[in-house]
């Protein structure tokens, strides 16, 4: 299976990537944007299940303090390796 683990600022917290995308599309000239979030995604796979991939997100992944997770257990396509 693979698990897509999606990591966030919690609310409230400085989200500077989102900011700096945000300041560059209304450098764009696109005045209607209102907000940007930016989100980490990670593919997790293996034979592993819903406890195991929320104890890698918070023991791995995440930093407790100011950053949240999604779990996402539903298919995901395969993205194609390319020369490892």
């Amino acid at each position: 299976m693979i698990w897509r683990i999606e990591i966030q600022e919690k609310p409230g917290i400085f989200d500077p990537v989102g900011a700096e995308v945000y300041h560059d599309i209304l450098d764009l000239g696109v005045p209607s944007v209102c907000a940007v979030r930016a989100v980490r995604v990670f593919l997790v796979e293996g034979d592993i299940d819903h406890t195991q991939a929320g104890r890698i997100s918070r023991e791995l992944l995440v930093d407790p303090v100011v950053q949240g997770y999604t779990l996402c257990d539903r298919p995901v396509k395969r993205p194609a390796r390319r020369g490892v």
